[in-house]
């Protein structure tokens, strides 16, 4: 089997892992700013209105 078969895959998951690198860094990013969050369920806005955000820009 040669290696060249595995390269799709592989730049497939490079991808995705470094898509969710940065919307990891995007969230302590804003995580910095807020500081403290009163409830679980602020958290979950926040991540919810980034993902919205990134969505946007498509």
């Amino acid at each position: 089997m040669k290696m060249g078969n595995f390269q799709p895959i592989l730049l497939g998951i490079l991808s995705l892992i470094f898509t969710m690198e940065r919307l990891n860094e995007e969230i302590r990013l804003r995580e910095r700013v807020i500081r403290m969050f009163p409830t679980r369920e602020s958290i979950i806005r926040l991540i919810e209105a980034l993902l919205m955000e990134i969505n946007k820009k498509g």
